[in-house]
Parts: C-alpha cells; structure tokens; sequence
C-alpha cells in the first residue's frame, strides 16, 4: 500500500488580484517537492492527488481596485453536467467575517483522483483579491509506480525540500504561507 496523506496547505496572493489556474501538476509540487537540478528543477514527492475542498478569507481589493469576488470555478468532467457557479461576490469595500468554502462538485474534475500523467489537466480556477488567505485541503500518494512531476524554476538547491506556489512557477501568483518555497 502507497502511503498516503492529508493535509490543508495555505496561500495567499502576492501583490494583485488574483485569477490562477490549478493544475494537477501545480497541485503535486505544491505538496511538496525536492530540488533535482541545482537552479532549475524541482520534482514533487507525490504522483496523485485530490481536492477535498477550497476555503478562503477574502482580502479587500487592491487600492484603486474594484474586484472583490470570490469564486472557485471547477473545470467540468462530464459533457452532460450542468454549467454551474457557486456565487459568492462580496460588495466591494465590505469585509466578511467568515470564510467561503468551495467543494468541488459530483463529476467536476476537481473530484477526481489525478496523477501525474495529467499534470496539465486544470481542475479549477481560483478567484480572489489581494490580502485573501487560501486553504485548500488535498489529499497526495507518495511517488511509487507512477512518475512524480518535475517543474522548472529559477532558483533551487539539490536536495532541498520546498512547496511550489499553487498556480505554477510561472505565473507565482499564490504563494505558500509558512512554508519554503521557488518559482
């Protein structure tokens, strides 16, 4: 049996608003990755994964900004599932005391149980302002039979244990709280 675990990891945007992308593959080095070339490459310590759900405390918008919604947008699975969004804007300007929670929905790929061999597969689309704080709870299968995902990056030590950014290194929009982290 592959061990297995589960943990909620933290993030928050760096500077903007954001609207990012999650992949499986952004998901599988977020949970943990080692550096494998010094300065370029870091390979995550899972091959598989799975979103339980989404929480977030929304930050108010950038100054001069308008944008205050929330929203987790789930990329859908099945080609007779219904379009669905969970609204949840907030007027700009208002503060919630309460955090949105976001489960991905029956047959939405966020779902599923992924591997690496989809590391490109968008499972949602995160949605918030700047100062927000992300929970997101996952589920990950250490590396065994199936290949880990290696991602590149600008800086990193062989041997090293770091968390990617939840959207990629290319984008870094939502970085890691508490934990080290590259892009």
């Amino acid at each position: 049996m592959v061990p297995t675990l589960a943990r909620v990891y933290r993030f928050t945007p760096t500077g903007a608003n954001a609207n990012a992308s999650i992949t499986v593959g952004n998901i599988l080095n977020a949970m943990g990755s080692v550096g494998t070339v010094t300065n370029t490459t870091i390979a995550s310590i899972c091959s598989a994964c799975q979103i339980k759900k989404i929480t977030i405390w929304p930050g108010l918008p950038a100054a001069g900004g308008n944008d205050s919604d929330t929203n987790v947008v789930w990329a859908l699975g099945i080609i007779n599932q219904s379009d669905e969004l969970k609204d949840q804007a907030i007027p700009s300007g208002q503060t919630v005391g309460k955090a949105l929670v976001f489960v991905p929905p029956a047959k939405s790929l966020g779902s599923f149980i992924w591997n690496s061999g989809s590391a490109t597969t968008e499972l949602a689309r995160i949605q918030c302002p700047e100062g927000s704080v992300i929970d997101i709870h996952l589920r990950g299968w250490f590396s065994n039979l199936i290949a880990n995902v290696t991602q590149a990056v600008a800086a990193a030590v062989l041997g090293t244990v770091y968390f990617g950014y939840l959207d990629g290194s290319t984008t870094h929009i939502l970085k890691p709280v508490g934990l080290t982290s590259t892009f």
